[in-house]
C-alpha cells in the first residue's frame, strides 16, 4: 500500500516516526509525508520515507489542490492525518471525492471529539487513532463517536548517541521535559516545596525544554527556580533542544517528573489526553514520579512511584533510590511488534 501521513501544524512531529516505522515494517508499503514547512528543520528521518511535500501556511488554497494532485500522482491508498482536528483537514476533505483512498485521523484530545465539526469528520473517516489505551476506553464510555477507534503508542524514536555529557555515579537525575509553561504542569508545587526544603546535592533536576521567551529573556518560572538553587542542581535550556541532545539526556536520567496534580487545571486537562512525557518514559524505560490520582491508569500502577497531595515534593525527591537500570515496561503492549501490528491491522481493515 501507499500511505500518506499529513501534518498541517508546526508541531506533533513526535508522533510521526513511530508511524513511519510501523508502515515501513510491511515490505510492500511505501510512506509519503505531507507537512508544514516549519517542521522541516526538526525532521531527521528522510531516509525512511519514499516521498515528501511541504506546504507553507500562506499557500493553503493552492496547497489543497497541490495535495490532491500529489496524492493522486503517488496512488495513495490511505491518508492518516497526524492531527485530525484542524481547519486544514476539514478543508482538504472537501476535495476527497477526487481521491480514491481511505482516511484516518489521530486525535490528541478527546474534547475535540465533542466539537460540532467533529461530526463532519465522522462521515469522511474510516477510524480514529488515540495515543493510549485508556483514551479508547474513555471515548467509548462517553460515546464520543460512532466510528472505529484504535490506539497506538508513539514510543519509538530515531537512534541517538551520547557524547560529552558527564554524570557522576552517585547522582540521580530527574527530568521534567517540555516547554516551561504553567498550564502544562504544576511548577508552583515544586517551587513552594523548594522554598521550604533543599534538595540533596546528589539530586539534579533537568528542565528539558525551552525556558526563555521569543526575545530570549528567561521566563519568570525559571528565574524563580534558579533563585532557589544552592548549586548546579538545576539544568535549563535557552532554546529548542536538538533531538539527539534531548534524547541523550532522557536516556541518562533516572526518573521522569510530570508535575501533574489533580487539583490543578493541568491535572484536569490530562484526563482526556496524554502528555508526550508518558511516551518518552515508555520509550526510554524510565519510571515516573507521580501524584497518586494517576494510579488509576493501568500503565502506571506497577511502574511509577506515587506520592500523595499532602506530601512534600522535595522530600519525595530526596528519598529516591538509584534505579536498577531495568525497564519496568515488560508488558507485550510496549513492544514494537505489538504496536506495529495494531497500527497496520487498523489501517488495512476495510471501512
Amino acid at each position: 500500500m501507499n500511505i500518506a501521513l499529513v501534518e498541517f501544524n508546526p508541531f506533533h512531529d513526535e508522533c510521526l516516526y513511530s508511524q513511519i516505522r510501523f508502515i515501513k515494517s510491511r515490505s510492500n508499503n511505501k510512506v509519503f509525508l505531507i507537512f508544514n514547512h516549519k517542521l522541516k528543520s526538526r525532521l531527521d528521518f528522510w531516509q525512511e520515507i519514499d516521498g515528501h511535500k511541504s506546504i507553507s501556511s500562506n499557500q493553503w488554497i493552492i496547497g489543497y489542490f497541490g495535495i490532491v494532485r500529489y496524492l493522486k500522482k503517488n496512488k495513495i491508498d490511505v491518508v492518516v492525518f497526524n492531527t485530525v482536528h484542524s481547519p486544514q483537514v476539514y478543508s482538504l476533505l472537501k476535495y476527497s471525492s477526487f481521491l480514491n483512498c481511505r482516511f484516518y485521523g489521530l486525535v490528541h484530545d478527546l474534547k475535540d471529539l465533542t466539537m460540532a465539526k467533529s461530526k463532519l469528520l465522522d462521515n469522511k473517516l474510516c477510524g480514529y487513532f488515540l495515543l493510549n489505551d485508556f483514551l479508547v476506553e474513555r471515548a467509548r464510555e462517553k460515546n464520543l463517536t460512532s466510528i472505529k477507534l484504535a490506539s497506538f503508542y508513539s514510543i519509538f524514536f530515531p537512534e541517538t548517541s551520547i557524547s560529552g555529557i558527564e554524570k557522576k555515579e552517585e547522582e540521580i537525575w530527574v527530568a521534567i521535559p517540555g516547554l516551561m509553561e504553567p498550564w502544562r504542569r504544576d511548577y508552583q508545587r515544586l517551587i513552594d516545596a523548594l522554598k521550604i526544603n533543599k534538595l540533596e546535592p546528589h539530586v539534579k533536576l533537568l528542565f528539558l525544554g525551552k525556558s526563555t521567551d521569543r526575545k530570549g529573556k528567561r521566563l519568570n518560572l525559571r528565574t524563580e527556580i534558579e533563585n532557589l538553587s544552592s548549586g548546579d542542581q538545576f539544568l535549563f535550556w535557552d532554546g529548542f533542544i536538538e533531538p539527539n541532545t534531548f534524547h541523550a539526556y532522557l536516556r541518562m536520567s533516572d526518573y521522569l517528573l510530570p508535575l501533574l496534580h489533580q487539583a490543578t487545571k493541568a491535572g484536569e486537562r490530562y484526563k482526556d489526553k496524554i502528555t508526550g512525557l508518558y511516551n518518552l518514559g515508555f520509550s526510554h524505560g524510565k519510571r515516573f514520579i507521580m501524584e497518586d490520582f494517576l494510579s488509576s491508569f493501568a500503565d502506571f500502577r506497577s511502574t511509577a512511584l506515587f506520592y500523595s497531595s499532602d506530601d512534600d515534593l522535595v522530600e519525595v525527591l530526596i528519598k529516591l533510590a538509584k534505579p536498577d537500570g531495568v525497564s519496568p515496561y515488560t508488558e507485550d503492549k510496549f513492544s514494537f511488534n505489538f504496536q506495529c501490528g495494531k497500527y497496520n491491522d487498523f489501517i488495512e481493515s476495510a471501512n
